[in-house]
């Protein structure tokens, strides 16, 4: 038999043989109790792009028994192989490639290197862990529906006027949340409040945590080519009984990582929802690991069918500034959901959760005041409030009245 190529998959490999054989190993695991390897497999055979499937089943990659018996039951099938001999080196290869993990390879920081891109400028970051956290009922997963939208189409004329890769991204929603159907009410709502065309969505409803079920996630991002993962929500898919421990928030990033994808990750808002400074639900563990965070907070009148968003940054990338609040409005029906852009300073609401420079500029907009005024306003240190209004008019956007009054300048 010749020597067979391998291609590697997110745990999957496919081997072939120039003699037309291929086989197909998914959901790839070894096991720490007693160091065996297993997986499934499928045996191919034919050439010319006509292999026929000869034999789909578990298969345990260290057991020479196993190999014997199933080279015998090939043998039956295709007997001018030797399927000993390519059982063998399919053995060698995988449990090898399993064993060996990530090669060691060499960074020389020269002019190939790039930057990591946003597949959503700057709300989703290529190849690493998101969050949008937020309180109960905060639209959360209504964003991440609408995240998969402008990733899928690609949607550049978005309604948040975002900036999105030119190329599709296929997506998958793990839910551990609600159900099928309220993600696709949801979708169809979307559908027709922007009249944009419909596009299938790769769903999973979930109920085992996701440490425990990775290997056939694992299979199922593989199987579709999934890029980007939505995980709603965070607590149900650590799984773990107190989250405030680390525990279950290193078993949901170990986990998590075997993916090798971009994940969009929804979480809830921490018990202390009154707290000033907000944060993940659970350990630090959670937000640590996590490499983009926006907080989603939502303002709606009781009675209406409107309501207010406001996603503010709150860990940035390694290599990026923090990005500006972004605001949205949304307007629904049963049977339509319509978003457009409005910053963010629009609701009032939403300014006292914005740095004092955004808050300083908006109380001016009612009029001039004095620092004193101001800091009496925004309950503020006077000093850092005076600090704040000499940067602003060192760069001509307030103006010193000789009363001592501070003024907005005029925008042309």
């Amino acid at each position: 038999m010749s020597k067979p190529t391998v291609e590697t998959g997110v745990g999957s490999y496919t081997l072939k043989w120039d003699e037309g054989v291929r086989i197909d190993v998914s959901r790839v695991r070894e096991h720490t109790s007693d160091g065996r390897v297993t997986g499934e497999v499928e045996v191919r055979f034919g050439k010319n792009g006509n292999a026929n499937l000869l034999h789909r089943a578990q298969f345990n990659f260290s057991s020479t028994r196993t190999r014997s018996e199933l080279a015998k039951e090939l043998s039956g099938r295709a007997a001018k192989i030797s399927w000993k001999d390519v059982l063998e080196q399919a053995c060698y290869y995988v449990v090898d490639l399993v064993r060996q993990g990530e090669p060691v390879v060499e960074l020389w920081g020269d002019e190939a290197a790039k930057p990591p891109r946003f597949l959503i400028d700057p709300l989703v970051i290529e190849g690493y862990p998101n969050i949008f956290f937020g309180d109960p009922g905060s639209f959360k997963s209504a964003l991440a529906t609408v995240s998969i939208a402008i990733v899928t189409l690609p949607w550049q004329m978005n309604p948040l006027g975002l900036t999105v890769q030119k190329s599709p991204t296929i997506s998958l929603y793990l839910d551990w949340e609600t159900d099928r159907q309220t993600v696709n009410w949801t979708l169809s709502r979307l559908f027709r409040g922007h009249s944009i065309p419909a596009f299938p969505v790769n769903y999973r409803r979930c109920a085992t945590p996701l440490a425990q079920d990775i290997d056939a996630i694992k299979g199922m991002v593989s199987d579709i080519g999934a890029r980007l993962v939505v995980i709603d929500s965070l607590s149900m898919a650590a799984g773990g009984v107190d989250l405030n421990t680390s525990g279950p928030a290193t078993s949901f990033y170990t986990a998590l990582r075997q993916l090798d994808v971009t994940s969009l990750i929804l979480a809830h808002n921490s018990k202390d929802r009154e707290a000033k400074a907000r944060s993940i639900i659970g350990h630090q563990t959670f937000t640590a690991q996590a490499r983009n965070i926006w907080e989603v907070r939502k303002v709606q009148e009781t009675g209406e069918d409107e309501i207010d968003l406001a996603l503010f940054h709150r860990k940035a990338p390694p290599f990026s500034r923090m990005a500006s609040p972004i605001g949205a409005h949304v307007t629904f029906t049963p049977e339509t959901m319509f978003l457009k852009a409005q910053p963010a300073t629009t609701v009032r609401e939403f300014v006292a959760d914005m740095g004092l420079k955004v808050q300083i500029t908006d109380a001016l907009t009612d009029g001039a005041m004095t620092t004193k005024e101001l800091a009496d306003a925004l309950n503020a240190n006077q000093g850092s409030v005076k600090t704040i209004l000499n940067r602003l008019k060192s760069s001509n956007a307030v103006y010193h009245l000789p009363d001592n009054r501070w003024g907005l300048a005029q925008r042309e």
